[in-house]
């Protein structure tokens, strides 16, 4: 697939990479839109210290489901989907709280792991919303 990876700060290069593997519970959401946010400028100008090159950036992202490890009563493939971009441990005090963005193991995509700036990303399916079939 292709992807736009930040190779370091200031330098994109667009690539070749593998289609990310599945997990179970998870699907692969073929990217259909994606936005360009303020920590994604924050992370080419090199002023995000959470971030690690390579990265492929992106998580303001519209997309459809491809495929689903496992089965799922909510979702099928073709479904139109955007992502919560923010993975949580469910079990730290800051999960409990509700305060699932002050995570003690806080994944963001983009950020800490790759996002969605290239042909496909995968999502946990309890991070995926289900949109009108108008995007």
């Amino acid at each position: 697939m292709k992807a736009l990876v930040l190779m370091s700060p200031r330098k994109f290069e667009y690539d070749n990479t593998s289609k990310p593997e599945v997990p179970q519970g998870w699907a692969l959401v073929k990217v259909t839109k994606v936005s360009v946010c303020g920590s994604d400028f924050h992370s080419f100008r090199g002023e995000n210290a959470l971030l690690s090159y390579p990265r492929i950036m992106g998580h303001e992202v519209c997309g459809e489901i491809e495929f689903i490890q496992g089965s799922s009563k909510a979702f099928k493939q073709n479904d139109k989907v955007i992502l919560m971009p923010y993975l949580s441990c469910g079990t730290c005090v800051a999960w409990k709280k509700g305060k699932t963005n002050c995570c003690t193991s806080l994944s963001v995509y983009g950020v800490h792991r790759d996002g969605a700036m290239a042909d496909y990303y995968v999502a946990p399916l309890s991070q995926l919303t289900q949109v009108s079939q108008k995007i």
